[in-house]
């Protein structure tokens, strides 16, 4: 299966809790040091999205940084869905569990 390329967003494609860019994204919060979030983020990269929709990720060191503070990011992996910077939707991953195919399907079902 090919993978989908998975652009890596920083603090500046951020302000408050919008998305600074156009269009319709889809946003892992993820941070290295966690198991489920590589996981996930292995799914993530495969997903059948229809062209104008973006994967990207957001690779946070801790959750007291200004961007997962900002969207009350409180488990990871989280996965946020944006139309032109505003957030359609989210599914935070489960604690111990992460996320999995369910949240796949959610987010091709909203592309």
């Amino acid at each position: 299966m090919t993978e989908t390329e998975i652009a890596r967003l920083t603090d500046q494609q951020f302000e408050g809790s919008r998305l600074a860019l156009k269009g319709r994204w889809v946003v892992l919060f993820q941070g290295p040091w966690c198991p489920f979030c590589q996981r996930f983020r292995g799914l993530f990269g495969q997903a059948h999205l229809p062209e104008g929709v973006r994967l990207a990720e957001y690779v946070m060191d801790d959750f007291y940084e200004q961007v997962p503070l900002a969207f009350d990011i409180e488990v990871i992996p989280t996965v946020i869905a944006f139309e032109d910077g505003v957030i359609s939707w989210r599914h935070s991953g489960i604690p111990n569990r992460g996320l999995g195919e369910a949240t796949m399907h959610k987010i091709e079902k909203w592309s």
